[in-house]
C-alpha cells in the first residue's frame, strides 16, 4: 500500500501533465475500463446475475484514473450459519471460502489488461505530444 509520501509524489507528477495531453488521454482510459468491465462481466459467475450487474466503472480520485469495482450492497448476503453477519458474494467468489474454491473473475483481467492498458495511454499520451508540439 502506497505511504502519505508516495501518494503525494504521485499526485505531483500527475499535475505536472499538461492538459492537452490529460484530455487525449481520457478515451484511452475510458476505453481500457470498459472492456475490462465487459471481460470480468463475462467472467463472473451468472447465478442471479447481481454480481455481473454490480461490475462498473467508476470516475477514480483524480481525472487520471477510472476505478472498477464489484459487489457492494447488491452482493451482500447473509451466513448461512444463522450469525447476525453478512459477507460480499462478490469477494467469496474472487478469493473462495472455506466451503467454496475461489472463482476468480476480478484478478485475471487486471493482471492480462495492464501491459494493454499502458501501451494505449502511452500512445495516447506521445500522440497528443505530436499533435500539439511536435510541428513546432
Amino acid at each position: 500500500m502506497a505511504g502519505d509520501d508516495d501518494m503525494a509524489r504521485i499526485r505531483r507528477r500527475l499535475m505536472a501533465i499538461p492538459d492537452a495531453i490529460r484530455a487525449a488521454m481520457q478515451p484511452a482510459l475510458d476505453k481500457s475500463a470498459d472492456e475490462m468491465v465487459g471481460m470480468m462481466k463475462g467472467l463472473a459467475p451468472r447465478d442471479e446475475g447481481d454480481l455481473q450487474a454490480s461490475i462498473q466503472k467508476e470516475a477514480g480520485p483524480h481525472d487520471l484514473s477510472r476505478r472498477i469495482v464489484a459487489g457492494g450492497e447488491r452482493t451482500t448476503r447473509p451466513v448461512r450459519d444463522g450469525a447476525d453477519a453478512e459477507y460480499d458474494y462478490a469477494l467469496a467468489q474472487e478469493l473462495g471460502t472455506k466451503e467454496m474454491p475461489a472463482n476468480p473473475f476480478f484478478r485475471p483481467v487486471v493482471r492480462s489488461s495492464r501491459k494493454k492498458v499502458r501501451n494505449r495511454l502511452k500512445r495516447a499520451a506521445a500522440k497528443a505530444v505530436r499533435d500539439n508540439w511536435g510541428s513546432q
